[in-house]
């Protein structure tokens, strides 16, 4: 049993694009996929008191996968200060923050060149433009993402991550939601254009009867906890062109 246990879990880790995201139930796997390393020792030690030679061999698949997948992710990714090109901090403002002029001042203290923001409402945005306006002249938004920048921006437009994929053309009508949770623009850099993307995925949610969904569309208007402080990135929605 613990043998076969440690061959599923071997066989999810890498296989687990395969499965369908029907009712969000491939994307609930994906963003718990990480965690199932854990269950590798907790395996272990039950093959170790059931001195189960077998599992302790079928383990080694899970093991060695999970550290090629993710094993990269537990070194110290910091660098010396002075030892970076382009700092961009990324940052959900949460659609129920009450204190936006706050969380300006905070991204504004942060000294990224690029501040990429999630989960913007038309009532906030105006409250960031001027609260970032000083050490932030250039932006663009769309929808309810948005980027800041230091450096001059070009050639923004939103993408459509709602309405993609193999089950899009599946979707009703009156179900196709507006491109706004995505877009792309170009920083001006003195090392050449550099594209940049920010995306507010989709998120999963676990039902109170059990049952799964997903949650897209505008940013909601209910009640949040203030969000954290934000965080800085080594280039999650970056990349050179």
């Amino acid at each position: 049993m613990l043998a076969a246990c440690a061959v599923l879990l071997g066989l999810l880790l890498p296989l687990h694009a395969w499965i369908t995201d029907r009712a969000g139930l491939g994307s609930l796997v994906e963003t718990f996929l990480p965690w199932c390393g854990l269950l590798v020792p907790l395996l272990l030690i039950g093959a170790l008191r059931r001195r189960s030679a077998s599992a302790v061999v079928a383990l080694l698949l899970p093991a060695v996968t999970w550290l090629t997948l993710f094993g990269g992710l537990l070194g110290d990714k910091s660098h010396p200060a002075g030892d970076t090109d382009l700092t961009v901090v990324e940052h959900n403002v949460a659609a129920g923050n009450p204190d936006p002029a706050g969380t300006a001042r905070a991204l504004a203290a942060s000294g990224a060149d690029v501040l990429a923001l999630v989960e913007l409402t038309p009532e906030a945005v105006g409250i960031y433009e001027k609260g970032l306006a000083e050490a932030y002249p250039y932006h663009q938004v769309r929808g309810t993402v948005g980027v800041w920048s230091r450096l001059p921006l070009s050639g923004t437009r939103p993408i459509d991550i709602l309405n993609a994929g193999p089950l899009a053309a599946t979707r009703p009508a009156d179900q196709i939601a507006a491109p706004n949770r995505a877009l792309r623009t170009t920083v001006t850099t003195d090392r050449g254009p550099l594209a940049v993307y920010v995306a507010h995925l989709g998120s999963v949610r676990l039902m109170p009867r059990g049952a799964s969904g997903r949650r897209a569309g505008t940013a909601t208007r209910g009640r949040s906890p203030r969000p954290s402080p934000p965080s800085a990135t080594s280039g999650w929605c970056c990349s050179a062109t």
